[in-house]
């Protein structure tokens, strides 16, 4: 399991994100219903999450996503804001979309569950990293 807190660039990102971003390729999933389209999840903190998405999301829009653990385990929804979405780079139809999690009490405590779930995994199977993201 690939699950690592991400290192900031700097003590300055560091005093700038209030949550800790935690690595979760391959392991979780976004599902925008209305859309009919499933997202992986590069990222989540409690405050929101970032994904790979096949389209550009418009700053400001906002939407129910439903999270999901592989194999359909530990679904929940969350209202989420698009925070950014940039081009991958090399790629014209490729997006990275970071999505600030609403705050009301559904969405919080569901973003703060996955948060531990993930804690928990990663306190029991620990990556180390060489500050790149590659395993040592």
């Amino acid at each position: 399991m690939t699950i690592r807190a991400s290192a900031p660039a700097s003590s300055r990102a560091l005093l700038r994100r209030r949550w800790p971003r935690l690595e979760v390729h391959g392991t979780l999933s976004a599902e925008i219903a209305e859309l009919d389209l499933v997202m992986p999840v590069r990222d989540i903190s409690v405050g929101g999450l970032a994904v790979e998405a096949p389209l550009r999301f418009a700053p400001g829009e906002i939407y129910s996503l439903q999270l999901t653990l592989t194999g359909g385990h530990g679904a929940v929804r969350v209202r989420a804001r698009t925070a950014y979405c940039h081009a991958r780079r090399n790629s014209e139809d490729q997006f990275i979309a970071g999505w600030e999690a609403l705050g009301d009490p559904d969405t919080s405590r569901a973003m703060t569950a996955l948060v531990d779930h993930y804690l928990a995994l990663a306190a029991s199977d620990p990556v180390v990293t060489d500050g790149h993201g590659e395993r040592r």
